[in-house]
């Protein structure tokens, strides 16, 4: 893979900033840029445990988590659920949650496997969210 631009360094460096609009703001010039070279950064900031109060926490649809895997998405869809299964793996139990709802979305065998997995997380709002996406898949 190419070396990034110094726009891209600067939009993936702004994937760590502590304002859940700035991280958001990022994703989607990275999304918007095409650049294939955001991959690398995109795929942690999908499975980190970067989940704040405040947009993040009220809707889903604005997250900055989900901008990220909205990009991802874009740039690379055969790193979605490589990321997602990272999610999996999250401190955060929204994180997980999240990875759950969106492994739901996808329709390989891993994606499955992680869902199944995750049915015997310690908490039970993940095992929750797997049986519900596991539904999906039958």
């Amino acid at each position: 893979m190419p070396e990034p631009s110094d726009a891209v360094k600067g939009l993936v460096k702004q994937l760590q900033d502590e304002d859940v609009a700035v991280r958001r703001r990022a994703a989607e010039s990275l999304k918007g840029l095409g650049d294939r070279s955001a991959v690398p950064a995109l795929v942690p900031r999908v499975a980190d445990d970067l989940w704040s109060d405040g947009y993040d926490n009220q809707a889903a649809n604005y997250s900055s988590k989900r901008a990220a895997l909205d990009a991802l998405r874009v740039l690379a869809p055969d790193r979605v659920t490589q990321a997602l299964l990272g999610a999996l793996k999250s401190k955060n139990e929204q994180v997980r949650v999240r990875a759950c709802e969106e492994l739901g979305t996808q329709s390989d065998r891993d994606s499955v496997a992680g869902l199944t997995a995750a049915r015997q997380d310690p908490s039970e709002k993940v095992r929750k969210a797997a049986a519900e996406a596991l539904s999906k898949h039958k």
